[in-house]
């Protein structure tokens, strides 16, 4: 008796935590909300935590957001690819630009109003940056007062190519799987070359390949040993392990570049765990923690603006634990306002837009569609 519920364990062990077919029909990643909002509060907590969160390597929570980003949005357009034969770049940038531009643009003009208000423009360097901020060249700016949406720019750059590479130019090919692999590492290579311009496209790169192996029947069975539950639980340890140690790795290597790649790896190899239903997971999508992760995005964008209300209405300055949980709380209310006045109306125009254009005027069955927001 004993020995079979022995054998019978060190089986449950061993098995992946879920099959192929199981991951063709997940709809929604229910952990990934989670994840968003841990990476959003590590943002703000390097932001405005001082000293005491210098150990948390926040600023390493974007690149956690880059891996889940490449990750979901090649998931989609796979799925569509499979659904229809095709994928609608059409429908996919004006997805894009309903989910990314409105809220962007909301925060940004906010942020503008706040420094003509107070009559900081020539200072700040306002009208001098502003182009670069409304057309998404924010790593270009010459003045840092809406600086920290360079992820954007670097996002919307590579999702402006990426279909068209990966999906558009290959389409006429049969086995695609291999060419957008080969393009990715192509990225890769080139980042050699550009390691500081090109390594946050490498990261998302990471999440976009970690796709395509999974969706492919043949590329699943590559992953596969990531999905055994002590060596998933491993991989998150690594994760950790790795956003622990990112301050002292980046001074004993000499430059954050290798550790910004090192992350993002983990982060990849970390995610298939974190796609099943585990303990992890249900911790994840706890109610706190979904709420925050469907607003991260907003989060991000109006951390600096709430930072603005906590120094200047609750007289908060400096840095801290308190600034940062005060500027987190004001931001989330933000977040909330632009979220359902701005964002999720957007979201669901860009939905509709596309349903007309694809002649869907009814939902995509259960099985066919992810309806997490990427």
């Amino acid at each position: 008796m004993f020995l079979s519920k022995t054998l019978a364990a060190s089986r449950h062990v061993a098995a992946p935590l879920y099959s192929h077919a199981d991951f063709l029909r997940i709809r929604h990643f229910r952990g990934f909300d989670g994840i968003r909002a841990l990476a959003a509060l590590m943002v703000i907590a390097f932001h405005f935590g001082g000293a005491r969160f210098v150990f948390l390597s926040g600023w390493l929570g974007v690149h956690l957001f880059f891996v889940l980003s490449g990750f979901l949005i090649t998931t989609l357009l796979l799925r569509e690819e499979e659904r229809n034969g095709r994928v609608s770049v059409g429908n996919f940038y004006i997805r894009r630009v309903f989910r990314i531009v409105p809220a962007y643009y909301v925060a940004l003009g906010a942020t503008v109003a706040y420094l003509v208000a107070v009559g900081q423009t020539a200072s700040a360097g306002v009208f001098r940056s502003l182009g670069y901020y409304a057309t998404f060249l924010p790593e270009f700016a010459p003045a840092t007062y809406f600086g920290h949406s360079w992820t954007l720019g670097i996002e919307q750059k590579f999702y402006l190519v990426w279909p068209l590479i990966g999906f558009l130019l290959l389409r006429r090919f049969g086995r695609k799987a291999g060419l957008r692999l080969a393009v990715l590492v192509a990225l890769a290579a080139a980042s050699l070359v550009f390691p500081d311009l090109l390594i946050h496209y490498v990261v998302i790169a990471l999440g976009a390949g970690l796709a395509i192996l999974m969706n492919s029947a043949r590329g699943f069975r590559l992953i596969r040993v990531l999905l055994v539950r002590w060596v998933a639980a491993t991989m998150l340890g690594v994760l950790v392990t790795v956003q622990l140690l990112a301050g002292w790795l980046s001074a004993a290597l000499g430059s954050q570049v290798p550790v910004i790649f090192l992350y993002g790896l983990a982060a990849a190899l970390a995610l298939p765990g974190l796609c099943a239903a585990t303990a992890t997971t249900r911790v994840l999508s706890c109610a706190p923690l979904r709420w925050l992760g469907e607003r991260s995005y907003s989060i991000y964008l109006v951390q600096f603006l709430a930072n603005i209300v906590v120094s200047s209405v609750l007289l908060m300055s400096g840095f801290g634990l308190v600034k940062a949980v005060l500027v987190a709380v004001v931001a989330s209310v933000i977040a909330d306002v632009i979220y359902r006045a701005v964002e999720a109306p957007a979201i669901a125009l860009g939905r509709w837009i596309t349903a007309r254009r694809s002649r869907r005027l009814r939902p995509l069955p259960a099985a066919d569609a992810v309806t997490q927001i990427a």
